[in-house]
């Protein structure tokens, strides 16, 4: 017993034990009925846009490898736990075109969702596919830009010079059927009287042609006027500030803020665009300079240096621009200033253009002898670039904005783009640039409102020696000689004046006798040949009436058609330069009178000077002739040139022929319908023969025009100097009496006509036995 009750005893202990344990104390168990739930996990994500290419590949970070084929949202297959790191990298640059991918909101840390906000901005980089297109679009919006700023600084040079509360300017081309037109409302705030800050100009633009841009231009402008960007020494100077209304040119539309500066003088010219903010965008719809393109210009600074004198430029190029086309973001710079003659590539500077990692470099310098421009590329931004040799002509590359904006290549044999097989880099040979006023550079007429008091500049592409050049101004009338034209140079600058003041309505050619010589040029030198036509902004005409008369009887000079463009006529005078002396009333007025002298010969003239003063100052005058002829039954035949301005012009062709100086004639045929009046100058000098001629029908009294009158040349009068082709012309008959002996009883006739080429037409009149007076 005692021996049971110790082993039992010694049980409890462990039992005991056993049953702590069983009710969870400290020494542990399964608990599987109370552990935490699976954490969660997340994918990360996000979209690509402005893919073209192929082989674009992503990378995450853990390593795995997303292929992208298309825009669009993209998923990585990784699970990421909370709180971790994620990271987007690009793991392959697509390809085909090459292009260069970034990643924005690549990195951070898993929070409680799916990451989808990592973007992948793709863009076109600079390869041998592209480069051109890249460099091509830069330059050509660059170049938009500058040659706008020109147009808008020529249009404040104009404004400048007829500051006026309104003012219309005509802007337009000789070849244009239309003329177009800037008119200009100014408020000139600071109440100064002249063109200065604080100002602001409207422009509206109808049609006005721009030989900057290449374009007409229709729209409006709203200037706010600065103040000039350089110094005062300049003729004229302004800096502007306006936004781009919808512009078409050349199938480009501008919108956007756009600031200019422009100065130029006879001998230089400074242009300086500027955009800044949202930019300017150009929309190409085609037709132009670039493809169909949607592009914009941001933060551009671009400006062009031209010294006329040693015919040379400098720009310097800085901006970003984006193109739709291109499927990118471009910059380009000039590291040095691009330099160059005028009109040719140029010889000094350098152009870089950036796109994602890559750089496209054309440099003017150190190049070879028959080539311009030394082009090379890194593709990768490694710093290694390859030359492009010869590539990007072949893709007619036209880049680099280096023209002057006015005029075009005027010597024959010289393209209007460059060429480039030439002896020197620096020069593809001597020759015109272009001309002041203006210049077509189509067929080579310098204008057809010509303004006579207007210097002729020539701008070669480098000095001129002036004592291996001669030009000559050619008439092409008939009648009228060469007149010499003198030369003053400035370097590269010929000023071309007239050694006779040229006439009013007068159409000449400008030829050089040989070549224009350069110093140190290759080859013969420049070939000069312009065509204008004259004309004044103050045109005098004076006119007489009758222009025949005997003594005795009443004449009236007069002025009725001479006026000013620019201003009001101011004062008239006139003066009797020639014949006996006659007694003038109203020598100031427009219309002076006098008497024929009893004194005054048969066949005399008397000449008489009309002189005009206009409001600003500016003068002009023309002569006129009045005939003495004591019998006017007596057969005669007058004509004179009907005049316009013409500031010292020689004497106007008057002409009297009656039997006094020579012998005269009369002959009416009414079976062939001709009127002739046959005139033998005595002396055996040139005679002259009048005929009208109207093959259908009797000749009647009537007035008859070479639009309605059948057949042939029913008009002229041989020898006379304005014998031309196709002429316009006007026959008035009064009476025409034919005698039984083939002769006119009795012909009176007024008569005009005019030549095409701008040439003054002629008036006349004819009598034989008529008492109908002179008009």
């Amino acid at each position: 017993m005692d021996g049971q009750l110790v082993v039992w005893r010694k049980a409890i202990p462990a039992f005991a034990c056993l049953l702590i344990v069983a009710c969870g104390g400290s020494g542990g168990g399964s608990g599987s009925t109370n552990s935490p739930p699976p954490q969660p996990t997340y994918t990360v994500g996000g979209t690509v846009s402005g893919l073209s290419g192929s082989g674009l590949q992503l990378r995450d970070q853990s390593g795995a490898v997303l292929a992208i084929a298309r825009n669009g949202t993209f998923t990585f297959p990784t699970q990421v736990s909370p709180r971790a790191s994620f990271s987007v990298t690009v793991d392959k640059q697509p390809s085909g075109p090459a292009q260069s991918c970034v990643v924005k909101n690549g990195s951070g840390t898993i929070q409680s969702g799916n990451v989808t906000g990592v973007s992948i901005q793709c863009g076109n980089t600079i390869s041998q596919d592209n480069a051109s297109d890249v460099a091509a679009t830069g330059d050509h919006a660059i170049e938009t830009l500058l040659q706008f700023a020109s147009f808008i600084g020529e249009r404040l040079t104009y404004l400048s010079g007829h500051l006026a509360a309104t003012a219309t300017e005509q802007c337009s081309s000789p070849l244009r059927p239309h003329p177009g037109s800037a008119t200009y409302t100014f408020s000139d705030n600071d109440n100064s009287g002249t063109l200065s800050a604080g100002d602001e100009v409207t422009i509206v633009l109808n049609g006005c042609e721009s030989p900057s841009l290449g374009d007409y231009i229709t729209g409006a402008l709203t200037l706010s006027v600065g103040a000039p960007p350089q110094p005062a020494d300049h003729a004229s100077g302004f800096s502007a500030t306006t936004d781009l209304s919808q512009f078409q040119l050349l199938g480009l539309q501008l919108t956007g803020p756009l600031q200019v500066a422009f100065t130029a003088s006879d001998s230089s010219r400074y242009v300086q665009a500027q955009v800044a903010g949202a930019g300017v965008t150009m929309t190409y719809s085609g037709g132009g300079f670039a493809q169909p393109d949607n592009l914009v210009v941001v933060s551009a600074n671009a400006s062009r240096a031209i010294d006329y004198t040693t015919a040379q430029y400098n720009v310097q190029l800085a901006a970003d621009y984006r193109s739709t086309r291109l499927n990118g973001e471009f910059s380009l710079v000039t590291k040095t200033p691009l330099t160059g003659a005028v009109g040719i590539y140029p010889v000094g500077g350098v152009e870089v253009f950036h796109g994602g990692p890559s750089a496209l470099t054309f440099s003017a310098q150190n190049v070879t002898d028959n080539q311009y421009l030394a082009a090379a590329l890194d593709a990768d931004g490694s710093g290694n670039y390859v030359p492009l040799q010869g590539f990007f002509w072949e893709q007619n590359f036209t880049g680099f904005p280096w023209w002057e904006p006015r005029g075009g290549f005027l010597s024959a044999g010289i393209e209007v783009s460059p060429t480039f097989q030439t002896f020197e880099r620096d020069q593809l040979s001597f020759r015109l640039l272009f001309a002041q006023p203006e210049v077509d550079p189509v067929n080579a007429i310098i204008s057809t409102d010509f303004n006579v008091q207007t210097p002729i500049k020539l701008f070669f592409s480098g000095p001129v020696d002036g004592s291996r050049s001669t030009l000559s101004f050619i008439p092409q009338a008939s009648g009228t000689g060469t007149i010499p034209a003198t030369l003053t140079l400035n370097g590269a600058i010929v000023t071309v004046t007239a050694q006779t003041q040229l006439a009013h309505g007068f159409q000449y050619d400008l030829q050089s006798q040989g070549y224009v010589q350069g110093f140190n040029e290759i080859g013969p030198g420049a070939g000069v040949s312009l065509r204008l036509t004259t004309t004044n902004d103050l045109q005098a005409d004076a006119s007489a009436s009758p222009a025949v008369a005997a003594p005795g009887q009443a004449v009236t000079l007069k002025s009725t058609r001479s006026f000013s463009t620019t201003s009001s006529i101011a004062h008239y005078s006139w003066q009797q330069t020639s014949g006996t002396t006659v007694n003038l009333v109203g020598a100031d007025t427009a219309t002076a009178r006098f008497t024929i002298p009893a004194t005054s010969h048969d066949g005399e003239s008397l000449v008489f000077n009309l002189g005009v003063t206009d409001a600003n100052g500016a003068t002009d005058s023309a002569p006129v002739t009045v005939f003495v002829l004591a019998d006017l039954r007596q057969p005669f035949l007058y004509y004179r040139e009907a005049q316009g301005a013409a500031v010292g012009q020689a004497p106007a062709v008057s002409v009297l022929e009656y039997s006094g100086t020579g012998t005269v004639r009369t002959e009416f045929d009414t079976t062939l319908n001709i009127f002739r009046f046959l005139f033998g100058a005595a002396g055996g000098g040139s005679s002259d023969e009048l005929q009208f001629f109207t093959p259908t029908q009797p000749i009647a009294p009537g007035t008859y025009t070479s639009d309605n009158t059948p057949g042939g040349m029913p008009f002229f009068v041989q020898s006379l100097p304005f014998q031309c082709n196709s002429p316009s012309w006007q026959f008035t008959i009064y009476e025409a009496v034919a005698a039984g002996d083939g002769t006119a009883a009795q012909f009176s006739a007024d008569f005009s006509q005019t030549c095409p080429g701008g040439l003054p037409p002629f008036i006349g009149s004819v009598r034989v036995n008529s008492a109908v007076p002179l008009p």
